[in-house]
């Protein structure tokens, strides 16, 4: 239950990013299904870029921070 506000925090966040960028307009939608307009999909992709660009970090971190406690551990 305390990854509950964390998933509530991260919907808010992703809501809010995509009422801003506009991509529930139907016109938005047509447009993109028709092959005429690509902000969906920069929309998208920039999002994707950026919780990479997030997650490297994060991820280094983490094997490093469980590296060193397991070396600690053994010592």
């Amino acid at each position: 239950m305390s990854g509950l506000p964390l998933r509530v925090g991260a919907g808010l966040v992703f809501g809010a990013a995509l009422t801003a960028s506009e991509v529930y307009l139907p016109s938005v939608i047509v447009s993109q299904m028709e092959l005429k307009d690509y902000h969906m999909l920069n929309v998208f992709l920039s999002a994707s870029a950026n919780s990479a660009y997030v997650m490297l970090p994060c991820t280094f971190a983490f094997k490093t921070i469980h590296k060193l406690n397991a070396a600690l551990t053994t010592s």
